[in-house]
């Protein structure tokens, strides 16, 4: 009989799973809090010390954390943000979650959002109806709260609250019918909050602001109208505003606004992916932490993680996301664990099952672009010598599929970056060889013109390759004598003489 019980990781002698791709939640209740969990970016670190002055700085601030995605940049902001709610001396008021942010929003949106994460933090503490009651801005920024985004609290029947001019009195089944709200008043609202928050003890507020690295890099300049928007609000007394981005975040969307630089912390706080020492000690802290009696059967031996680390050069999630595609396609009635070439070869397999609807020249192409930083299109040409048109549709086809993603665009350039789940595939991968196999092919097409004169389209049309391609290579035959040129312009023609 099949264990249907849900949790699979019992059979491991685990509560739960170690490979969790969440960011470590400020919330003490998780399996993994991020009180215990938390590894590397250490006091000693320069990023630590840098983002604790920022915090230090009295009366607010802004900064920019950046770094490649999946190396941890949400989880050393949530640590941080648990630092200063916890255990610091001068305490900082935080949202449950960081706050997501999109090209779409607005300095409206932007405060609302605000306004809600705060609110919903109130609403969560034990004594939110006290709290709530007897601030009369708490009382109107949760109705506020409540209709514009359909939240479900509880407030006292019979309530009355002053909002925006009118008096309200709330009924159990009373519907609240809400005016537009200005920018203006909303600001306000953001301020009083502050002053609010203030009074029941906390040195300000601390924002979390997250998913600026999903925001396609061709939406740079919708980012930086909103920062100028966003501008008054990002000097409001007594907050500290983090922003986690890309690398180049700051460079491409704070810095070139003089009046936006003006406000933020001078640099960005990068982040660079933990040692492999350091991501081997998180994996054995989560096993230790989720073990039930302290004997546990790790699912993989720890030479496939350091494999891993190597693949996706030090990028935790996506180790952790790898770890996830692996097990579930284990035994799942009693605990098996794997050795390294094992684990890393079912991983290759089912990597490539996904890949089964690519022809053999889009899966050749992903294997090659899997070993690249980024690629565009021209490099593709050139390695592939096919005209762009076609290398244009198979990248469309590959970025449908989610298989690679657009990074940034620089000038009249598309750099692409192939998702970090298929690098697995261009571990192995060797670069073909276009010297003796190409030359081969390339002077056999030129058997078929013996006799007779031929154009360079006639020889791009032969050899089915770029403009660029034939050219280059009837130039080369043309220096080693193997085909003689004659004519200018248009009426350029060749003949072989081999």
């Amino acid at each position: 009989m099949i264990n249907l019980a849900q949790n699979v990781w019992e059979i491991y002698g685990l509560k739960g799973n170690p490979f969790d791709t969440r960011a470590l939640s400020i919330v003490s209740e998780t399996l993994l809090p991020i009180s215990k969990a938390f590894v590397g970016r250490s006091p000693l670190t320069r990023e630590f010390k840098v983002i604790t002055n920022v915090l230090r700085n009295p009366g607010g601030a802004c900064v920019v954390v950046e770094g490649e995605i999946g190396v941890g940049k949400t989880t050393f902001v949530n640590y941080h943000r648990f630092l200063w709610e916890r255990e610091s001396r001068d305490k900082l008021f935080t949202p449950l979650n960081e706050i997501g942010v999109t090209p779409e929003w607005s300095l409206k949106i932007f405060v609302m959002n605000i306004l809600d994460a705060l609110i919903s933090k109130l609403a969560s503490m034990p004594d939110a109806n006290k709290i709530i009651k007897k601030s009369q801005v708490f009382q109107e920024i949760m109705i506020l709260s409540k209709v514009y985004f359909g939240k479900n609290y509880q407030i006292e029947a019979g309530t009355t609250a002053g909002f925006m001019g009118f008096n309200l009195g709330l009924g159990k089944n009373e519907i609240i019918s809400v005016p537009d709200v200005s920018e203006t008043q909303l600001s306000y609202y953001f301020k009083q909050m502050v002053t609010e928050v203030k009074k029941l003890g906390y040195a300000g507020v601390f924002l979390h602001f997250d998913n600026l690295e999903l925001i396609e890099r061709k939406e740079n300049g919708k980012m930086k109208n909103l920062f100028e928007e966003l501008r008054d609000v990002l000097q409001t007394p007594d907050v500290y505003f983090v922003f986690v981005g890309y690398r180049g975040f700051f460079s491409r969307v704070i810095a070139p606004s003089e009046r936006v630089r003006s406000i933020f912390f001078g640099y960005p706080i990068i982040l660079a992916p933990l040692t492999q020492e350091q991501v081997l000690e998180a994996i054995e802290k989560r096993y230790q932490l989720l073990s039930f009696d302290k004997n546990f059967i790790a699912p993989v031996e720890e030479s496939f993680i350091i494999y891993l680390y190597k693949v996706f050069k030090g990028k935790i999630r996506f180790i952790m996301d790898s770890m996830n595609t692996l097990i579930p396609n284990l035994n799942t009635v009693e605990p098996v664990k794997l050795n390294g070439r094992e684990a890393s070869k079912q991983l290759l397999q089912i990597t490539f099952e996904r890949l089964t609807f690519l022809t053999p020249k889009e899966q050749e192409i992903l294997k090659y672009v899997a070993l690249k930083d980024t690629f565009t299109n021209k490099q593709l040409c050139q390695y592939l010598d096919m005209p762009s048109a076609n290398v244009s549709r198979i990248l469309k086809k590959l970025q449908e599929s989610n298989l690679i993603y657009i990074n940034q665009q620089i000038g009249r350039y598309v750099h692409y970056r192939v998702s970090e789940e298929i690098r697995i595939i261009g571990k192995n991968f060797q670069r073909k060889s276009t010297s003796k196999h190409s030359e081969t092919k390339f002077t056999e097409a030129l058997l078929t013109f013996e006799g007779k004169k031929f154009t360079a389209q006639d020889y791009q049309e032969a050899i089915g390759m770029a403009p660029s391609t034939s050219r280059r290579y009837l130039k080369q035959f043309v220096d080693q004598g193997k085909i003689i040129k004659s004519g200018k312009g248009r009426s350029t023609n060749y003949q072989a003489t081999i």
